[in-house]
């Protein structure tokens, strides 16, 4: 997973999943029939159901290189029988690339006690930008502020 609790509020039930790629830690949203799917970037009123448990896609696979077969499929932290959970109403949470994706704007710069907002410009992405002025929870800490390989956020939604 992409995402690491260090405190949660609540823990939702698992939905089923409508589309899309969904990397721990993303923001997702409920649709008409009970579905979660990435936080849609235009929408600018509302807020997240809340942030991905587990990740759908796989690990990137080893290849062969001659001395190794090359590895096989992972099925370890793959979300259950398509299903996934959330964390919702708040939570202090460190996200990072497990090798499926960041679930915020890596290139972004971010500070201390500022705002992180859903992105307006990529489905189900945190990021600094408050373009989409859906927001999202506080940073509480990052190892570089500019293109960091960890943030931690302090989550609302």
């Amino acid at each position: 997973m992409a995402i690491r609790q260090i405190k949660e509020v609540n823990r939702s039930v698992s939905y089923p999943i409508a589309s899309g790629n969904i990397v721990g830690g993303n923001l997702l949203q409920l649709n008409a029939a009970g579905q979660l799917l990435p936080w849609v970037h235009t929408q600018t009123t509302g807020l997240p159901f809340g942030l991905a448990i587990e990740s759908n896609i796989f690990f990137p696979l080893q290849p062969s290189n001659g001395e190794v077969a090359g590895q096989g499929f992972d099925y370890t932290n793959f979300n259950r029988g398509g299903l996934e959970s959330v964390y919702n109403n708040g939570g202090d949470f460190v996200l990072y690339n497990d090798g499926r994706g960041y679930p915020y704007d890596a290139t972004a710069t971010y500070a201390i006690n500022q705002p992180v907002y859903a992105s307006a410009t990529v489905d189900g992405l945190i990021t600094s930008d408050p373009t989409s002025t859906v927001l999202v929870g506080w940073v509480v800490a990052f190892d570089v502020a500019v293109a960091p390989t960890f943030l931690e956020i302090k989550a609302h939604v």
